[in-house]
């Protein structure tokens, strides 16, 4: 039988340098042994053997410089410095048990909440047709906010979002960088269409005769744009047509791009996908002669992110757009 379960009178702390560095585990096992009342019951409960239990204490008494436990004719009890040891790894234990807890949920939520970033033409169109889906078919939970392409790119590279649907402009393909972390996968292509007012000779043709328009008829015209990307991109169709728009405001709401272009000599481009939805009598939509008026849509994931449920969401995501885009 060992001493240091025999020793009528604990060891003087005082006797010893202090302990430094006091495993956690071992303070644990010795309050299981304070719970149980024997090295068996502890061992039972930690699916340890007895005698390793029995290491476990001689070596924190090693450590401490007492003894730790005291054998009487019903088991073990705690020495007055054992109990206060013990009362740690009861924390201890209570903490790991929360902090695993904790990280179980953690887990589980993170392997079925997702958050999609998109543009606002794209969310009011494929990704609201793709969550109305997911919401009966599927337990996966999706956040969304609209965010333009460069900026929904930068957060799926940080981790920020686990998928985005962006637009890439054919005239300015260089303008969006992808990094080789991130996995870009085409959905299809959204036509771009220049909105006018009804009034206009060019939109009377068009009805008359179904006749695109070239944009370089409309310079003298006062220009409407949406954010910085699509900017870039009327800039860079017009160059094509060699003039400089004029434009006199920058919108990202296609509703009040309709309000602005039905006073007067204003215009604007637009994608199909923007404008789905009834149009006034009063302002007419054109197809524009030039190959580079469309825009691509696509996917943006992280390669490394291989969860199911970003698969699932991608593929409701095509789903929805494929009816949508031209291929």
């Amino acid at each position: 039988m060992s001493a240091a379960f025999t020793t009528a009178q604990p060891t003087p702390i005082t006797s010893a340098p202090l302990p430094h560095n006091l495993d956690p585990n071992l303070l644990i096992t010795l309050w299981h042994i304070g719970e149980q009342g024997s090295l068996s019951g502890a061992a039972r409960t930690l699916g340890w053997s007895q005698p390793a239990i029995s290491q476990q204490v001689k070596k924190l008494e090693r450590d401490c410089g007492c003894a730790l436990l005291t054998r009487g004719g019903r088991g073990v009890t705690l020495t007055p410095a054992g109990l206060i040891l013990a009362k740690h790894g009861e924390l201890i234990a209570l903490r790991v048990a929360q902090a695993s807890k904790e990280f179980s949920e953690y887990r589980r939520r993170a392997a079925t909440t997702l958050r999609l970033l998109a543009p606002p033409s794209i969310c009011s169109t494929i990704v609201s047709k793709a969550l109305a889906k997911l919401s009966v078919d599927s337990p996966i939970d999706v956040s969304l906010a609209q965010t333009e392409p460069p900026e929904a790119i930068d957060s799926v590279a940080r981790g920020e979002a686990d998928c985005a649907v962006i637009f890439r402009y054919e005239s300015i393909p260089q303008y969006l960088v992808i990094d080789d972390e991130l996995a870009y996968e085409p959905l299809g292509d959204d036509p771009l269409l220049l909105l006018m007012n009804s009034s206009f000779a060019s939109a009377k043709r068009f009805r008359a005769h179904g006749t695109p328009v070239k944009l370089r008829t409309f310079a003298p015209c006062n220009w409407i744009a949406g954010c910085p990307f699509c900017q870039t991109n009327l800039l860079s169709m017009a160059a094509r047509e060699d003039f400089k728009p004029s434009i006199t405001y920058c919108v990202d709401d296609y509703a009040t791009t309709q309000n602005l272009v039905a006073m007067g000599e204003n215009v604007s481009i637009v994608s199909r996908l923007a404008s789905m939805a009834p149009l006034p009598a009063n302002l007419t939509l054109c197809p524009i002669d030039d190959p580079y008026a469309r825009r691509s849509i696509g996917l943006i994931t992280r390669r490394s992110d291989v969860r199911p449920a970003v698969r699932t969401l991608c593929d409701e995501l095509r789903w929805a757009a494929e009816p949508l885009l031209e291929h």
